[in-house]
């Protein structure tokens, strides 16, 4: 049981700590590009998740020109 997140997010919460709106964050999520878990009909967010999330979304600078 060590392996048990000690926090979990919601997406209203992580929609306020992004910026990005749960509509969308939701559509992501439908599409397989936001980690999450489903607990009964809820669905939650480790900080792993997010970070897995985040990592994905990078921007190499070189990209951006």
């Amino acid at each position: 049981m060590d392996d048990l997140p000690k926090t979990v997010i919601m997406i209203k919460d992580l929609a306020v700590l992004s910026g990005v709106s749960v509509p969308t964050l939701n559509r992501l999520k439908r599409l397989g590009k936001l980690p999450h878990h489903k607990i009964g009909s809820r669905v939650v967010l480790t900080p792993s998740d997010v970070q897995a999330f985040f990592k994905q979304c990078e921007v190499n600078s070189k990209e951006e020109e």
